[in-house]
């Protein structure tokens, strides 16, 4: 089964007064690294709603789930040749 990702569904909140947006992400100690609240999978949205509900607990900031559709692919970058 090829899987094409198609949508997308990030987790976003305002970062300064200008109204400017950044996505939301936490420290998932399993292992060890900051993870975007981004996912393709409409099944995971549940899982990570309840992540993004604790970090507006404890921040204080609102959190916007935002969906996007319209994949259009801007370039694509391939791998340097090795030497």
């Amino acid at each position: 089964m090829k899987f094409r990702i198609e949508t997308l569904w990030a987790f976003t909140t305002v970062i300064n007064e200008a109204g400017d947006e950044g996505i939301v992400s936490y420290f998932n100690r399993a292992e060890h690294q900051w993870m975007p609240l981004v996912t393709a999978d409409i099944d995971r949205v549940a899982s990570l709603m309840e992540i993004a509900q604790g970090i507006a607990d404890e921040s204080g900031n609102s959190i916007r789930l935002s969906h996007y559709s319209n994949r259009q692919n801007q370039d694509i970058i391939e791998p340097r040749s090795s030497s």
